[in-house]
């Protein structure tokens, strides 16, 4: 399970873990974020980024 979902195209983005994210800087070149951990503990954090058109096609097994 990813801890931060992207789709770098439309500029959307969602933490799901116990994490912050908010948006830094978004063009056409790039898409910056800043994710924060607001805990004690140490976060290991696995993104999921995808496009629109990839979006619309299942992960299939074992996708991480």
């Amino acid at each position: 399970m990813p801890g931060l979902y992207v789709q770098p195209d439309t500029g959307f983005f969602r933490a799901i873990d116990h994490v912050d994210a908010s948006l830094k800087e978004n063009n056409q070149r790039r898409l910056v974020l800043s994710v924060l951990n607001p805990t004690a503990f140490d976060a290991s954090v696995k993104v999921l980024a995808e496009n629109a058109p990839e979006m619309s096609q299942p992960l299939g097994q074992n996708y991480l």
